[in-house]
């Protein structure tokens, strides 16, 4: 993917613990936007679901779910600005897709939007900012003719662990990742 990484399985020098890390991407391999990515997935969905344009994109994260950014988002046919989720490990952007256009350091790792150190291993306390999904807050204003609506902007705290970084491992289809298919020799 344009501004992605490849990612890359490390383990300490004792052996114990395993851990994800960002690498540079392999440069043989086409790169595609993640707008050509996900339209081409939806291309395919679009013949089996009636109601989709065929169109397809990375939408922002929200509130509700902050890893949206690393599902394909299909565009629905009749409302434009409407976007339906696809569903399963088909619909996740490939591993190292960025995933924060705000933030140069998180990027998708099996559906889950992860925060990055300078070291390229996941970050265990992250804190994200959403600027543009805002809680509505009135203000304590007392004209008569007019009221103001204020926004504050939404945090989130994320924490990973050891024993998630474990399961995100575990569920690594490497012939998936990679493109390989395991019945060639």
């Amino acid at each position: 993917m344009e501004l992605g990484k490849g990612v890359q399985i490390v383990s300490s020098s004792a052996g114990t613990n395993t851990n994800i890390q960002l690498c540079t991407a392999n440069t043989i391999v086409r790169v595609m936007s993640t707008y050509d990515f996900a339209t081409q997935l939806c291309k395919r969905y679009q013949q089996k679901v009636t109601g989709l344009s065929g169109v397809g994109m990375q939408i922002a994260p929200s509130v509700e779910d902050p890893d949206r950014s690393c599902r394909v988002a299909c565009q629905d046919t009749f409302i434009r600005h409407r976007f339906y989720l696809v569903n399963g490990e088909q619909g996740h952007f490939p591993f190292g897709t960025r995933c924060n256009h705000n933030e140069s350091n998180r990027y998708c790792i099996n559906g889950k939007c992860l925060h990055f150190g300078n070291d390229g291993t996941p970050v265990n306390d992250s804190y994200n900012t959403l600027p543009n999904v805002r809680i509505k807050r009135n203000a304590e204003i007392r004209r008569s003719k007019r009221h103001f609506e204020y926004f504050a902007p939404i945090n989130i705290t994320e924490h990973i662990s050891q024993e998630f970084i474990d399961s995100l491992i575990a569920s690594i289809d490497f012939s998936r990742a990679t493109g390989e298919n395991s019945n060639e020799t």
